[in-house]
C-alpha cells in the first residue's frame, strides 16, 4: 500500500517547523509532493506534477525571501554548509 503522500507532506513540515522552531529559527515551511508521472487521482496544492507548478511554488508574487542570516542560521541547524 503507498501511504497518502499529502498528509505524509504535512508531517514533515510540521516536524520540520517544531524542530526549526525550537532552536531559533522562526520561519514558514511549506512542503509539496512531487509525482512525476502526473498520475494522482488527488488534486491538491501540495501536489506538484511539473516543472511549472516548481516554477510557481518557487517564484510566485509576494512571497518574502529570507535574510541572509536566517537562511545561514537554518544551515547551521540543520549542519548544511551554505
Amino acid at each position: 500500500n503507498v501511504r497518502n503522500p499529502i498528509k505524509q507532506v504535512k508531517r514533515q513540515v510540521y516536524i520540520l517547523a517544531n524542530y526549526l522552531r525550537s532552536r531559533g529559527a522562526d520561519v514558514w515551511v511549506t512542503g509539496y509532493a512531487f509525482l512525476i508521472h502526473d498520475n494522482s487521482p488527488v488534486n491538491s496544492a501540495y501536489i506538484l506534477s511539473d516543472i511549472e507548478d516548481i516554477d510557481k511554488a518557487l517564484h510566485t508574487k509576494g512571497k518574502t525571501t529570507l535574510p541572509e542570516n536566517t537562511v545561514e542560521k537554518i544551515a547551521g541547524i540543520l549542519r548544511i554548509r551554505s
